[in-house]
C-alpha cells in the first residue's frame, strides 16, 4: 500500500471511528487536540480533586512489552468487525497485515527475510490507530478504578480515604486488566510496573504500607514516578521533576 493511499485509508477510518463515537475518551494517544499534556492534565486533576477531600489516590503504572509488535492479527481483524466495519473493508485490512516480512540490516550485512505474524507495522502512517481498536475495549472491563491510556502507556488509579479499601480494589482490578491482556496476547513486563500512592503531604506522614500485587508478583513501590515524560512525585509536588529537567540541561 503506497503512502498516500494509506493516508486516504487512515483519513477515512479515524472519520468512520470519530463519526460513530468508538474510541474510548480514556484514550489519549495519537488522537487530535489531545496530548500527553491533556492526558496528564487529566490525571493530576483527579488526583488534586480527591485529596481536596481528605483522600489517597493509589495508582499503578503499567508497562506492557513490545506491544503494538505483538499485536495478534486475528483479534484485530475480529475487532474491525465488532465495530461495524464492512467485510470488504475488514478484507482490505486482512490483506494490509498478512504476507509482511522484515529483514535486520547492520551496514551492508542483512539477515534473511523473515515473515512477521503479529504485529502492526511500525512506522507506518495506520499502525497507531489500529493499535488503538486493539486496546479500545479495555477500558469496559467492570473496574472500580479509573483508567488513563496514551497508546500503551496505561494507568490504573483508585481513591478512597481507606487505603485497606485502596488496596483491595486496585488488586481486584489489576487481576482483571491482567486477565484482559493474557485474552488479548499482551504481555505486562511486571519489573517495570510502578505503583504510587498520592495524597497530601500530612496524610501521606501516616500512610501504612500496603500491598499492590497482580498475579502473586508484588509491584515496586515509589514515591515518584515519570509519567509521559513528567516526574510525578505522591504528594502531586514539581520539585523532583524540575530537578530532574535542571540536571538533564546541566
Amino acid at each position: 500500500m503506497s503512502k498516500i493511499l494509506e493516508k486516504a485509508v487512515h483519513i477515512q477510518l479515524y472519520a468512520y471511528l470519530t463519526n460513530n463515537k468508538i474510541i474510548t475518551s480514556k484514550q489519549f494517544g495519537f488522537r487530535p487536540k489531545l496530548s500527553t499534556g491533556t492526558a496528564l492534565a487529566h490525571f493530576t486533576d483527579n488526583i488534586l480533586q480527591n485529596m481536596d477531600t481528605g483522600r489517597f489516590t493509589g495508582a499503578v503504572f503499567l508497562d506492557l512489552s513490545k506491544a503494538f509488535d505483538t499485536v495478534d492479527h486475528h483479534l484485530l481483524l475480529q475487532k474491525l468487525v465488532n465495530i461495524g466495519l464492512t467485510d470488504s473493508t475488514v478484507q482490505s485490512f486482512r490483506s494490509y497485515l498478512t504476507n509482511r516480512s522484515q529483514i535486520t540490516a547492520v551496514r551492508d550485512a542483512h539477515s534473511l527475510a523473515a515473515k512477521m505474524p503479529v504485529g502492526v507495522p511500525q512506522g507506518s502512517i495506520l499502525g497507531p490507530l489500529l493499535f488503538l481498536i486493539y486496546v479500545n475495549d479495555l477500558p469496559n472491563c467492570p473496574l472500580a478504578s479509573d483508567i488513563v491510556l496514551y497508546a500503551d502507556d496505561t494507568v490504573l488509579y483508585y481513591s478512597s480515604k481507606d487505603l485497606t479499601d485502596l488496596q483491595l480494589h486496585l488488586n481486584v482490578d489489576l487481576e482483571t486488566v491482567s486477565e484482559w491482556f493474557s485474552r488479548n496476547l499482551l504481555t505486562l513486563n511486571l519489573s517495570k510496573c510502578n505503583s504510587v500512592i498520592f495524597g497530601s503531604p500530612h496524610k501521606l506522614k501516616r500512610i501504612q504500607e500496603i500491598s499492590i500485587q497482580v498475579k502473586g508478583t508484588i509491584l515496586d513501590s515509589t514515591e515518584s514516578f515519570q509519567y509521559l515524560g513528567v516526574t510525578l512525585h505522591q504528594s502531586v509536588s514539581w520539585a523532583d521533576h524540575i530537578e530532574s529537567v535542571c540536571t538533564e540541561e546541566d
